[in-house]
């Protein structure tokens, strides 16, 4: 297995690699304004909380369909 990071691909610089969490809200359907489940939304948030707190990585990004 061949691990590249984004720095070298873009920079020719190595590297360290470094570890992407992916949280993904499925209950908020594609052209709706607001989630089906308000409680989901804030479990998602209370779970990417919690990962913050027990890794030392930075900012979270979050994206949407």
């Amino acid at each position: 297995m061949l691990i590249v990071s984004l720095t070298e691909l873009m920079a020719g610089v190595k590297a360290p690699p470094k570890t992407v969490q992916l949280f993904q809200l499925t209950c908020w359907p594609m052209g709706h304004k607001v989630p089906t489940s308000t409680n989901s939304l804030v479990e998602l948030m209370n779970m990417v909380e919690r990962w913050r707190q027990r890794t030392e990585y930075g900012p979270v990004c979050v994206v949407s369909p």
